[in-house]
């Protein structure tokens, strides 16, 4: 199984004196349903924000019932020159620009 393989290479890396300072193997629905995934913790995707489950058969499914909290969709804002934007304020916008947010997870 894959988490047994993942669990054996952060078992080398500390036997190397490697300790990564966090580590998880988990989605969303691993989160909710597979403890042993998670490791240091487990981020909270697309599927525990919204409430939307990818699959009919997902076993998070039982967390969140029938529908989502959230509908796909996008957002457009304008945005002034020289405006920083994204994770981290990665891009710098060259002119007065229309940023699109897309909700992907």
């Amino acid at each position: 199984m894959a988490l047994d393989r993942f669990q054996q290479v952060l078992g080398k890396l500390v036997e190397a004196g490697i300790r990564p300072p966090l580590a998880h193997a988990a989605n969303s629905a691993a989160v909710l349903t597979l403890q042993r995934a998670t490791w240091t913790y487990g981020p909270a995707g697309h599927c525990a924000v919204t409430g939307c489950i990818p699959r009919p058969r997902c076993a998070a499914r039982r967390f969140f019932g029938r529908r989502c909290a959230s509908k796909p969709g996008s957002t457009g804002q304008d945005v002034a020159a020289r405006s920083y934007v994204g994770y981290g304020n990665t891009y710098q916008t060259s002119g007065e620009q229309r940023i699109a947010v897309i909700p992907v997870g």
